[in-house]
């Protein structure tokens, strides 16, 4: 099932309800085509993420309401018989209380001030990064990697949190003296870790290179070491080339891992620069 975002909940109801029953107070009669229009409503809230639901408890609670306000009122409506409606006209959904909205515009207004994005729920993970630039920048893919793995974007999750790694572990590298770094990629070397020789630039090394020689000078821990190099894997799927070749696609698994890597890159540089 698709995940629905609060935009679109916002965009459906100006889209099918008239000015009128947008309109504040005004009752909405529940014909057949508004009882459909009314359940198709209810179902997209149902598809809203819960972390994309309204954050303030009362209007959450009053959006809560008027959804099981309209789930009863079709119910009602849907029982209703010619004769009924000949006699008494069609059943009304309307406000609960005097001067107050009916339930289709409390949902509105709801969702007309939720955000369709997940933003990061620890934003001073980054708080060891000094330059705001940078900061900002990585806060901004966070932001969108955990999007995608909510709304179930499994390519853009698995290669934004990889570039996420890759950022990290470029800036943890800039940050230590240039004689540090290159004693760590001649002993990377030595060991026999690198496959070939990068140069002496960080600027162009891949990621791999910059995972074995992050954790040469102890910037990561051995278990961020191994997950990192997952993410340095599912990273490359993005490539059709190489996913065919390795008969591999992106999937939950893969966003989860190449996320997991990112969230303990994060970890030990908030140690390593405090």
């Amino acid at each position: 099932m698709p995940s629905v975002v609060p935009s679109q909940i916002v965009q459906y109801i100006d889209k099918t309800f008239t000015q009128a029953e947008r309109g504040g107070s005004q009752p909405i009669q529940l014909s057949p085509n508004r009882c459909g229009a009314l359940n198709a409503l209810v179902k997209l809230v149902d598809q809203v993420h819960n972390v994309l639901l309204p954050s303030d408890s009362e209007i959450y609670t009053e959006m809560v309401r008027s959804v099981e306000e309209i789930r009863f009122s079709v119910k009602q409506a849907e029982s209703q018989d010619k004769i009924s409606v000949g006699q008494t006209g069609y059943y009304e959904l309307r406000p609960s209380a005097p001067r107050q909205a009916n339930p289709v515009v409390i949902i509105r207004e709801a969702f007309a001030r939720c955000p369709d994005d997940v933003t990061p729920h620890h934003p001073k993970d980054l708080a060891f990064m000094k330059d705001e630039e940078t900061r900002s920048g990585l806060l901004r893919d966070l932001m969108t990697t955990r999007s995608a793995l909510l709304h179930e974007e499994w390519k853009a999750a698995t290669v934004i949190a990889g570039s996420i790694v890759e950022a990290l572990l470029l800036w943890g590298i800039t940050q230590k003296e240039s004689v540090d770094v290159e004693r760590a990629r001649q002993s990377c070397l030595t060991k026999a870790k690198l496959s070939k020789d990068p140069g002496s630039d960080p600027l162009r090394w891949n990621l791999s290179e910059y995972i074995e020689v992050a954790a040469e000078l102890g910037m990561i821990d051995e278990t961020t070491t191994l997950q990192a190099g997952l993410a340095k894997d599912f990273r490359n799927l993005i490539h059709p080339g190489r996913a065919l070749k390795k008969q591999q696609i992106c999937d939950r698994g893969t966003a989860l891992a190449a996320n997991a890597a990112a969230e303990l890159v994060m970890r030990d540089l908030r140690v390593r620069f405090p």
